[in-house]
């Protein structure tokens, strides 16, 4: 039986980040889940892995990497969220998931009780929690690394803080939301456009689909659902197809021009891609987190954008 990990490591192995890996030693001791034969469902039956000593950490819901054949630590509590992955499917034929057991969670129970979880029920082992650890989150090393707090640096084995970290930093930005909140339209930042202040971006933006500057008018003190709302009951002027995406370029100029603060924002995303995803669909501003396809026009305007207040323009 192998030396059971210390804090650090089984920390630093239980991190939660999107899509990074390092080596780690194999945990102390694995369990399996299987105590009966299952009849498993056909594309069950045919995944093939094969097993590497690499680890592939999790603490929460992510897009999946593109590493292929590798093992993943997993916490209990985070069972849950494994069948709401839009590509569980390749997930679980490319890993083994070895599952750690914390705070009194039975994962055997929830592994056999989910349809799904259940049909691959033999690629899951169990691994008891070390002892003196009940106190470290990693939750807690996730939001630090996040918010570039280096408080986390104590937290973690000298060798991973440095590596997550710049793994953190390079991560897409694929959602408009928390620290990210102020790339969207819905974002209440005051802008003048063509002469009329507007309170957010939509607003604006829906205003255009008007001719008459006295329906335009009407959008300026509206907050964005409103505005929103609103557009969808108006008369489309003629030419909106053509005009819509460099109207939309100009008032996202507009308004980080107009906004210092936020600026500064958006430079400092420095050179991440921007993907404006969402989960209602809209594939021709945006990119569908559930299919992964959009054209993403929103997200490569604000890219256009922050490179010109880069170079100074």
């Amino acid at each position: 039986m192998r030396q059971v990990l210390t804090k650090k490591e089984y920390l630093g192995n239980l991190l939660a980040f999107s899509g990074g890996s390092y080596t780690s030693a194999e945990p102390a001791e694995r369990h399996s889940v299987k105590e009966k034969p299952i009849v498993r469902n056909q594309e069950a039956m045919e995944h093939k892995r094969q097993k590497t000593q690499k680890i592939v950490v999790l603490g929460g819901s992510f897009n999946p990497p593109t590493l292929a054949h590798e093992k993943l630590l997993i916490e209990a509590d985070k069972l849950k969220v494994i069948p709401r992955w839009h590509q569980r499917k390749q997930f679980f034929e490319t890993f083994d998931f070895a599952v750690v057991c914390r705070n009194g969670t039975n994962p055997s129970d929830a592994i056999r009780k989910n349809s799904f979880l259940n049909a691959y029920e033999d690629i899951f082992h169990l691994i008891a929690e070390p002892e003196g650890i009940s106190e470290i989150s990693s939750t807690l090393v996730r939001n630090l690394l996040q918010k570039g707090d280096r408080t986390a640096e104590t937290l973690l084995s000298a060798n991973v803080y440095e590596e997550v970290f710049q793994m953190l930093q390079q991560k897409d930005i694929d959602s408009f939301r928390g620290d990210y909140d102020f790339l969207s339209n819905f974002y209440e930042a005051v802008i003048n456009y063509q002469g009329i202040q507007y309170l957010n971006n939509e607003s604006a933006f829906q205003a255009q689909k008007c001719l008459d500057e006295s329906e335009k008018i009407e959008f300026s003190c509206l907050s964005a659902a409103k505005a929103k709302r609103k557009g969808r009951q108006i008369a489309l002027r003629p030419d909106w197809e053509q005009v819509k995406v460099p109207i939309m370029e100009e008032i996202v100029r507009a308004k980080f021009s107009q906004n210092p603060q936020l600026a500064a924002k958006l430079i400092a995303t420095a050179d991440r891609k921007i993907v404006e995803g969402n989960t209602w669909n809209d594939t021709f501003w945006g990119v569908d987190v559930a299919t992964g396809k959009g054209e993403n026009h929103l997200g490569e305007i604000l890219m256009k954008i922050r490179e010109e207040l880069i170079n100074g323009k």
